[in-house]
């Protein structure tokens, strides 16, 4: 009898973008993350990422990161999963309405991080 040996390849790194960074997403008893604040412009990076998943459903907020990430797909359905090897970007309001939905979102309207999980 023959044995195959199987190579896993890692995952490929996905860049995830979120509204929010929800901690129940993340499937492990412990975990550190890095966080680190970033500019609407270093964004721009990601646009050569063939890997990109978008959870952010705000028309607002997708019109204005398009001008910086032009390949960022339609929202994603469901909810997000972490997987080994991705980078969220996440993406909020500086100052959110409760019950009112912005129809124009600036760049000044907007914090940008970036977080790792180590």
């Amino acid at each position: 009898m023959q044995t195959q040996e199987l190579i896993q390849t890692p995952p490929r790194e996905r860049v995830v973008f979120l509204n929010a960074l929800p901690l129940n997403a993340f499937d492990m008893e412990s975990f550190t993350l890095n966080v680190a604040k970033a500019e609407l412009e270093e964004l721009r990076k990601f646009s050569r990422h063939g890997n990109i998943v978008s959870y952010i459903r705000h028309p607002a907020t997708i019109s204005l990161l398009r001008r910086y990430v032009a390949n960022l797909p339609e929202p994603a359905q469901g909810l997000y999963r972490y997987s080994a090897g991705d980078v969220l970007v996440v993406v909020t309001l500086k100052s959110p309405q409760r019950g009112a939905e912005a129809q124009q979102v600036s760049e000044q309207d907007v914090v940008v991080h970036v977080v790792t999980v180590l």
